[in-house]
């Protein structure tokens, strides 16, 4: 934990976070591992009751194991959509950045454009003869 902390205060010291969005991710953290594990005793009591009720007749044994084939493939939607979810992240951030390296090269040519009017100017100011000297 003290790695942690440590991270998120060099972070701070540069700038690159607050305490607002290190406890925004925490809580999602928190939150995802808490689906997680809901997940799986929802998808046990899925598979361990839909047994029961189709194939009472079978050993309880098949109830416990098809509770557990149930958290099992729940395991593996979990893991695509959690994949899913932080490719989807990672596919917004990296257009936040194109779009804002973008406008930084707007800006940056607006401003040559600018200077190169100005040079203009003041070239032209200074090749015209000063009419208050004659």
């Amino acid at each position: 934990a003290r790695k942690l902390n440590f991270v998120a205060a060099a972070h701070r010291k540069q700038g690159e976070s607050s305490v607002a969005e290190e406890v925004k991710g925490v809580s999602e953290n928190i939150s995802t591992a808490l689906h997680f594990i809901m997940a799986f005793i929802g998808s046990y009591a899925f598979g361990y009751y839909f047994i029961r009720v189709f194939r009472e007749y079978w050993d309880p044994t098949y109830r416990y194991l098809f509770g557990g084939f149930c958290c099992v493939l729940t395991l593996f939607v979990e893991a695509i959509l959690f994949i899913v979810r932080d490719e989807k992240a990672d596919l917004i951030a990296k257009n936040a950045r194109m779009r804002a390296r973008e406008k930084a090269r707007q800006e940056a040519v607006e401003m040559r454009r600018y200077k190169e009017k100005l040079e203009e100017e003041t070239r032209k100011a200074e090749e015209e003869p000063d009419e208050q000297c004659e």
